[in-house]
């Protein structure tokens, strides 16, 4: 199917879709965890993720598509679909922003797999669409710089 990421097994099979692959490393090497430890923390690691790959992630994606001169003649662009999806993806910023000013973390009490969605789907809609938090967004900005530093956003 021509994807990326893609995990290829010793077997010879395949696996594709990057939150698949980090579900089967999560299981083949448990520590630390990434998805949660109890029923409540998954399900909450769940639901991150999916806000953040429906709220966030799409909108940034038709952006980009919308606006990228690369994808001039692969696709219509339309200037008012990237408009309205720039605002969707700032409330979205905007709602991770209110989430962390209660918690240092987006589910559970500790890093997870919504973490690193967010992380890198901030940084793609930085780079890739110019949509960047706005400054009164603080909470948001504050996590960013800690997540940033981790060693392993670094590689």
């Amino acid at each position: 199917m021509g994807q990326v990421p893609l995990l290829e097994f010793d077997d010879g099979t395949y696996l594709a879709e990057s939150v698949a692959i980090c579900r089967y490393f999560e299981e083949a090497q448990p520590s630390p965890p990434l998805f949660g430890t109890t029923a409540r923390g998954r399900a909450e690691v769940e639901m991150w993720s999916r806000r953040i790959e429906l709220g966030l992630f799409a909108p940034v994606l038709a952006v980009w598509k919308h606006t990228d001169p690369n994808w001039a003649g692969r696709i219509p662009q339309v200037a008012a679909l990237a408009d309205m999806e720039r605002a969707r993806a700032q409330e979205s910023l905007a709602i991770l922003d209110e989430a962390l000013a209660q918690r240092e973390f987006l589910a559970c009490d500790r890093f997870s797999m919504a973490d690193i969605l967010a992380l890198c789907t901030i940084e793609f809609a930085a780079e890739a669409a110019n949509i960047w938090t706005d400054p009164q967004l603080k909470h948001l900005a504050g996590w960013h710089e800690v997540v940033a530093r981790r060693p392993s956003a670094r590689a």
